[in-house]
């Protein structure tokens, strides 16, 4: 989990993101930077040459899930499905008793020890296929 500074940074990040002010991969890029990961989006290397990656090499897939979001879980089967039969590897984790957006503290829908769980299993998957 990251430290109290980390944490106030990623809420900060957060809010510019639910309000338009960064998109998702800035968002997310910004977050991993506070684990120690640099992050750089493809389409950002263009200028300089491309990227030296192979997008068929080395995809994996972790996917968060709150018991409680409907709209969103109605696709997990399916999904799950077509995960399965690409046989890249993927994890799926569904935390009870949350709903959608359960690691954001500005709303009451935010459970910590979920949070924190994700948190750490996401940047255990980082160290693991990073």
């Amino acid at each position: 989990m990251p430290d109290e500074a980390n944490q106030q940074q990623v809420f900060h990040l957060y809010d510019d993101y639910c309000h338009g002010r960064i998109e998702r991969r800035e968002f997310f890029s910004r977050c991993a930077a506070t684990e120690g990961f640099l992050a750089l989006a493809p389409d950002g290397l263009v200028p300089v040459g491309g990227y030296p990656g192979n997008d068929d090499d080395g995809r994996s897939l972790q996917i968060h899930y709150a018991e409680n979001d409907n709209w969103v879980n109605g696709t997990r089967q399916d999904y799950e499905a077509g995960l399965q039969a690409s046989g890249l590897p993927f994890e799926m984790h569904t935390y009870p008793g949350t709903g959608h957006g359960l690691h954001n503290n500005s709303t009451p829908r935010y459970v910590e020890a979920a949070s924190d769980l994700a948190w750490q299993r996401t940047m255990a998957w980082f160290h693991r296929y990073l």
